[in-house]
């Protein structure tokens, strides 16, 4: 990206951000600064060739998600459904044999006690979901996202034509992938976050589950 390009950028996501920061608790502007860089990165900004400009249905499907990510910590019923298919989420994934293989080689760990062999692990996706939680920050902070060149355009095409409710189930398949690759020690190093066609699958069904859920 040339210099007049970042600069361009620069300035649509500023005026993303103080928006969002308006309308949103001081406590998530950290993690809503990182997750909306990462969006509009992914989001083709061009309506011209030579033009980065904003995007007024953008900043509102931004506005929306960062309203409904705050209701989601605010609200208990919301708050007790997302931890429990997050915590869901995670432990079928581990049944996958890639990842029952990784865990067969921790010793004391076993793939169908997860709850009582790695209660840390648990604890921290529950934690994740508090109010006051720093752990989504830390997730975004600690996460570079690769878009596979098969999924670059359903990708782009996806967030941007979408609605608020894309944007979270995004987030909230970003979140299980970290987890998974973390395993229990959250700052141990950066994940890479591969963005292929399994990707969709999944983030497709968290987002009936969302939409159930409101």
């Amino acid at each position: 990206m040339l210099p007049y390009e970042v600069n361009e950028l620069s300035s649509v996501l500023s005026y993303y951000i103080e928006y969002v920061k308006i309308h949103t608790n001081f406590f998530h502007h950290k993690f809503l600064t990182r997750f909306i860089c990462l969006i509009v990165c992914l989001i083709p900004q061009r309506d011209q060739p030579y033009l980065i400009r904003y995007k007024t249905e953008l900043l509102s499907n931004i506005i929306s998600f960062a309203k409904l990510y705050e209701y989601s910590r605010c609200n208990k019923e919301m708050n007790d459904f997302e931890k429990t298919r997050m915590v869901s989420l995670f432990k079928t994934r581990l049944k996958t044999s890639e990842h029952r293989e990784y865990i067969c080689r921790k010793p004391g760990i076993r793939p169908d006690k997860i709850d009582s062999d790695c209660p840390l692990i648990i604890k921290n996706i529950e934690s994740s979901f508090y109010h006051s939680s720093n752990i989504d920050n830390e997730i975004i902070k600690n996460t570079k996202v690769i878009v596979e060149e098969s999924t670059r355009s359903a990708l782009k095409n996806y967030l941007k034509s979408g609605s608020f409710e894309q944007i979270y189930s995004f987030y909230l398949y970003l979140k299980p992938y970290f987890f998974w690759n973390k395993w229990q020690d959250l700052n141990d190093k950066i994940i890479l976050f591969s963005l292929n066609k399994f990707f969709f699958t999944r983030i497709i069904l968290i987002r009936w589950c969302i939409l159930i859920c409101l």
